[in-house]
Formats: structure tokens, sequence, C-alpha cells
């Protein structure tokens, strides 16, 4: 017991657990942190109680569809928290009885905010690179084309000596 105890309260993801009414029984030390609500404020209420209303009403939907399944769910969620809004990646899954029966649900979610920051300025800057690379390429066949057809008239000009047909190749390459 005391083992699951410092696992779960010194974890770095959130980790909350839920009775079948959807009425929290157990939030470790990381959700008390980010959510500025101690276990004792937050255990025997409903999230819609307690957290903002589009927030509290994912938590509640995700819960009863993991119910209605009985399976884990993987899903991402948005939090807004004093610090800011945070992307969470998620598993909320069914807390089975020795029978297999759900006696509750548990959630760990694991705070994702920087990769989504660092995926969204890649995303940014591989669209940038490729709005360069088109004006690029747009910008180089104006002065190509002209180019290309004096390769083409060099090659109707006169007797080709080894040095005009070396240096024609060399333009035409």
């Amino acid at each position: 017991e005391a083992l699951l105890q410092a696992i779960l309260q010194n974890t770095t993801t959130l980790i909350s657990a839920y009775d079948l009414k959807g009425r929290f029984v157990h939030v470790n030390r990381r959700f008390e942190e980010l959510s500025g609500k101690t276990a004792a404020e937050v255990c025997g209420h409903r999230p819609g109680e307690l957290f903002p209303r589009e927030q509290a009403a994912t938590w509640e939907a995700n819960n009863q569809r993991v119910l209605a399944q009985g399976k884990a769910l993987e899903h991402e969620e948005t939090a807004v928290q004093p610090d800011g809004t945070h992307v969470y990646s998620c598993v909320t899954a069914p807390l089975l009885d020795d029978s297999s029966c759900a006696i509750g649900i548990v959630s760990v979610a694991t705070d994702i905010s920087e990769y989504k920051r660092v995926e969204a300025a890649l995303r940014e800057a591989d669209q940038r690179k490729d709005e360069f690379l088109a004006m690029l390429a747009h910008e180089l066949r104006n002065p190509l084309a002209p180019i290309r057809n004096a390769v083409h008239l060099l090659k109707h000009l006169g007797p080709p000596t080894p040095e005009l047909v070396r240096l024609r190749e060399m333009i035409d390459r």
C-alpha cells in the first residue's frame, strides 16, 4: 500500500479515480497542484460541481463512454489551468473487481502541451518552406525559359564545333 501510494503521489502524470456515480474518490498530488484544489475539496464531488462546465462535461462524457464500452479509452483533453491552457494525452479505463464488474473509473493524464506547440511550429515551418519553394520555382521558370530557347537555337546555328557542342550541352544541363 505504501509503495502504491508513493508511486501515485510522486508521478508527474495526473491521476484521478471516480465511483460509478462519477464522483471523485481519489486524485494524486499532481492533480491537486495543477487544479489548485486539494483531494479533500475534490473527493465526493462530480467534476461539474468543481471545474469549468466544458472541461467537466468532457471528463464526464469520457467516463460514461468507458463504462458503456467496458474498455479503456485513449484520448486528448484540453484543460484551462491557472498558468494557461494545457493539452493532455489521457487513458481512461474502468476499474474492475475480481468478477470483472466495473466498480469505478480511473484516468491517467500526461501533459503534452509542449509537444503540441513544437508540432504546430514544425507544421508552420513546413508550410513556409513549401510556399518558399513554390515561389522559387515560379521565379526560376522566368529566367530559365529564354536560356532554354537559346540552347534550342544554338542547336540549329551553323556547323557544330566540338567546343560549341560542349558549351551547348553544359548550358542545356
